[in-house]
This record gives C-alpha cells, sequence and structure tokens, in this order.
C-alpha cells in the first residue's frame, strides 16, 4: 500500500510503495519507478538527511566504499 507523498521540491513528491517507491514530478509529467535501494535513499533526502550523513548510510547498508557510494548517490540525483 503506498504511503503518503512527501514534498521533494515544490511540484516534486516521493512516494513509497511495498516494491519501493516513486518520484513523481506533476508540473512536467514525469514518473520514475524506483527500486527498494533507491526508494531507500529518496527515503532518507525527503527527511532532510544531508550528503555527508547520506554517503556514511549509503556505505554502511551496501558494504560499499565511500567513492561508490558518491556514485550511488550522484546516479539518484541526476534523476532529477
Amino acid at each position: 500500500m503506498p504511503q503518503e507523498a512527501v514534498t521533494i521540491t515544490p511540484g516534486v513528491f516521493f512516494a513509497a510503495t511495498d516494491s519501493g517507491g516513486v518520484l513523481m514530478d506533476i508540473a512536467a509529467d514525469r514518473f520514475v519507478a524506483l527500486s527498494s535501494m533507491s526508494a531507500w535513499i529518496w527515503e532518507r533526502l525527503a527527511a532532510g538527511n544531508d550528503y555527508g550523513s547520506l554517503l556514511e548510510a549509503i556505505a554502511a547498508r551496501t558494504g560499499r566504499s565511500r567513492e561508490s557510494a558518491t556514485r550511488l548517490l550522484t546516479r539518484q540525483l541526476e534523476l532529477w
């Protein structure tokens, strides 16, 4: 069951779903389905986690180096 959408920026929303999540840019009519890892990242961005703490959390969750976590986060942010 989808949760209530959270505003990322005006007109851009994130909502978690049972299988991951979705990013929605209402004005641009863009909708992106997210994997569970992507949804995990966007939930933290929506909650206001800063870049540095999010990198540390990604590295800890995935067992990746900080450099690898940086690439993963950069790919997510490039979606928008």
